[in-house]
This record gives structure tokens, sequence and C-alpha cells, in this order.
């Protein structure tokens, strides 16, 4: 593909109406590099390389949980001539969980909301009731590594063994470049040295 570049190139450099003066090499290389898509890839190799080191950071984002649920149970017990023949509950509970990057410190916040309903019947009179009961939680919680991962040391360690990748992909990215517009540079002076043995 860099062959028939180059070719295209030269040839739209010869037949150019409005082209005043000939083509020089660093007008060829600077040509190259705003149209060929190979500098456009290699270009986008260290922000995928930025990008997948950044994505590590999802570990620090609050996150927020929801866990609905429902219970029914047919106990057959009985307490002072009451009988319960049944019980019921459903509820939710909500969580947020947020852990600080640079602490390494994870704090959890935590909230259930239920309600349970029971079926009573009492023995004596064989009537039969139903009660219901309400309950509400809060909870808060803190984790925090004192040994080896004492602030988190741990925890960003992937993260900061990426930034040597994006930095060597950094140095691959230029010397990617450098072959390649070494490689230009041969075949466009080829190219003059036939083009003046022709001549």
């Amino acid at each position: 593909m860099k062959k028939y570049f180059i070719t295209l190139c030269l040839l739209a450099a010869m037949v150019s109406p409005l082209r005043a003066r000939k083509m020089t090499l660093t007008d060829y290389i600077t040509i190259t590099k705003k149209n060929h898509p190979f500098f456009k890839k290699v270009a986008l190799d260290a922000s995928i390389a930025n990008f997948d080191k950044n994505s590590l950071r999802g570990t620090s984002d609050l996150k927020l949980t929801i866990s609905p649920y429902y219970e029914y149970s047919k106990p057959l017990e009985s307490f002072d001539y009451i009988q319960i023949k049944r019980t019921r509950g459903y509820g939710f509970k909500t969580g947020l969980t947020k852990q600080i990057w640079p602490l390494g410190t994870k704090l959890t916040l935590e909230f259930d909301q239920g309600l349970r309903k029971y079926s009573i019947q009492d023995q004596i009179n064989s009537q039969k009731k139903s009660k219901e009961y309400y309950t509400s939680a809060i909870s808060f919680g803190m984790i925090q590594p004192m040994l080896k991962n004492f602030r988190g040391k741990l925890d960003r360690l992937d993260f900061n063994l990426k930034q040597f990748d994006v930095e060597i992909s950094k140095i691959q990215t230029l010397e990617k470049k450098e072959e390649f517009i070494f490689g230009l540079s041969k075949q466009f002076i080829k190219w003059v040295c036939l083009h003046e043995q022709k001549n």
C-alpha cells in the first residue's frame, strides 16, 4: 500500500497544473503525514493504551445497588393460644459504595426498607387476624487497608503499571513513524534518481 501511495503522490505532483515548483522531499513527507492512514493509525495506539489505563479507574466509581426481595413461609407455631398460619414479607435493599482512590478506603452506605405480614389465628375464638410490621434499617461501613495494601497501593498497582505501557506505546509510535518516513525517503530518492537518469 505504501508503494501505491508513493506513486500516486508523485504522479499528482507531476500532472498538477497549479504546482509552480517541483516537489521536494520535505514537501512529499509533509503531504504523506497529512494523508496517509498509517500516521492516523499509529497516533491511535498511544490513545488506546491511555484509555486502557484509565479504564482501571472504574473501581473508584460510585456504585449503586438495588435488591428487591420477597419472602413467604408457612410455619406451624403456637404462642399463647395464637397460631401463626403464614408470613409474607417484601421490600428492597439499596446500597452505595465508593472507593476513595488516593487512600484505598472503601465506604458503604446501605438502606433496608421492608414490610412483613403475619396471618394469625386465635385458637380460643378461631378468629383470623392479619398483622403488619414495617422494618427500616440504615448502616454505614468503612474498610481501610492497613498492611501491604495501606492507602490502596496494591489497588493502584495495575493502574501504575499501565502508565509504563502508555510510555512504551508512545516510544514505539515514534519509532514506527521514523521507520516509515525513512522508507518514504528512500523510495523518493530512488524515484528521483530514476527520473534523472531517464532525462
